[in-house]
């Protein structure tokens, strides 16, 4: 699946470098959003990635080797090679185009499985050109293989004290306070908790996703407001489920809930604007210090911290906020909503980790959003075109590929790191 933010890069030097003729009307928006990036790393194996929900869109005074039209749109509720998409390009009539699919990768057929909704994408030429995308929500469900239960049951056979321990030390952070002066505290509900994992593991999924929708509209002189460029895009949040175990924690262990994202940047050929909004994020956590089973506690999340955690691995939980990052500069404009990070369960990260749950990663409810425009103003020499010497002069980075090796973040948002994401308050 293509990334029409390398028509935006593109044509974004082209439009620094070259001036409008008098009168002359170029421009370029891209938007895309994306609802979940997500990566699963098996036990003992190497990690695979999969993104969910992406919508991607520009449109383009003139055609570029990259969008052959002066509006092109693609959407796919599953990336290729693991779903199907709905891709146009308009040149001289209105384009429509919809598709659906989810292929499960091999190596997480035992794992993963899921039903995804529809993309759809519409674009129209030039001399009023749009462009738009979207995809609907679905939902997937992480499993438990026969030889992780296994696996487990072992473990719960030959070091279920330690178990409990490990898993009571690295709660008890957040639901010692709840237990006051009880003695026992929260270790007879852990071990519940860990001895009903096998049966529940055979009966619910390990954990499930919502995957939400995500958008992704430009236009360029829409009725009413000729010389007006605007992208938008909007990735919807999810809500994770993670080990429900009957009695215990009956809508699981973990409850996590993602709000929806939008950044929308726009431009009349000498000032932009910007406007976005990052998701935010709830974390629920079933309270263990009681017998009940549909009692949770809710989990701060730190917007002035890297990363909140909630136990240790294999029953570990890490979430970074999402934040924006919006940057203006003349004519162009660029809006970020930063996707939300979570990771789960085992620890990916660490090389020595070898419990039998796998690791969870995933980014939930990502949109940016750019435009750029230049008009020629009548009677006035033309600026002259940047230096491509000149190391404060700032230029895109060139990039190729598809979506599924192109993050947009990577590509337009690598220079607001800088600047810093405004992490909600």
């Amino acid at each position: 699946m293509k990334s029409w933010f390398v028509a935006f890069a593109v044509l974004t030097l082209v439009l620094s470098a070259v001036p409008a003729a008098a009168d002359e009307h170029e421009f370029v928006g891209a938007a895309e959003g994306t609802a979940l990036k997500l990566t699963i790393t098996p036990p003992g194996d190497e990690p695979q990635g999969l993104t969910f929900g992406l919508s991607s869109v520009v449109v383009q005074s003139s055609p570029s080797e990259e969008c052959e039209g002066t509006a092109c749109a693609a959407a796919a509720a599953a990336v290729e090679p693991f779903g199907d998409t709905a891709e146009v390009v308009a040149t001289n009539r209105a384009q429509s185009d919809s598709a659906e699919g989810f292929t499960v990768p091999d190596g997480l057929n035992q794992l993963l499985d899921g039903s995804l909704g529809v993309a759809a994408v519409e674009a129209t030429p030039a001399p009023a050109p749009t462009a738009s995308g979207s995809t609907t929500a679905g939902a997937l469900q992480v499993v438990a293989t026969n030889t992780i239960i296994q696996e487990i049951e072992d473990l719960i056979g030959t070091s279920l004290n330690d178990v409990v321990d490990q898993v009571v030390d690295g709660l008890e952070p957040v639901l010692g306070p709840i237990t006051g002066a009880d003695p026992t505290g929260i270790t007879p509900q852990v071990e519940d908790l860990i001895r009903g994992l096998p049966d529940a593991l055979r009966d619910f999924p390990l954990a499930e996703v919502r995957v939400g929708s995500s958008t992704a509209d430009a236009e360029d002189s829409p009725e009413g407001d000729p010389g007006v460029t605007t992208a938008t895009a909007t990735a919807e949040g999810g809500v994770i489920v993670v080990l429900p175990v009957e009695n215990v924690a009956d809508d699981g262990l973990f409850q996590i809930e993602v709000g929806d994202a939008t950044a929308t940047a726009t431009t009349d050929g000498q000032t932009g604007a910007t406007s976005s909004k990052g998701s935010i994020v709830r974390l629920l956590l079933a309270d263990l210090s009681t017998p009940e089973g549909d009692d949770y506690v809710e989990v701060d999340i730190a917007s002035d911290e890297p990363e909140t955690c909630v136990g240790e691995s294999p029953l570990m939980l890490c979430i970074i906020a999402g934040g924006t990052a919006d940057e203006v500069d003349g004519p162009s404009a660029t809006a970020v909503a930063a996707a939300v990070r979570i990771r789960l369960l085992a620890d990916a990260d660490d090389p020595a980790n070898d419990n039998p749950l796998p690791g969870l990663t995933l980014a939930f409810a990502e949109a940016i959003a750019s435009v750029d425009s230049a008009i020629a103003v009548v009677g006035e020499p033309p600026p002259p075109p940047p230096d491509p010497e000149d190391p404060e002069e700032p230029t895109l980075p060139a990039t190729g590929g598809g979506l599924a090796a192109l993050g947009l973040v990577t590509l337009l948002a690598g220079g607001l790191t800088a600047a810093g994401l405004r992490r909600r308050s």
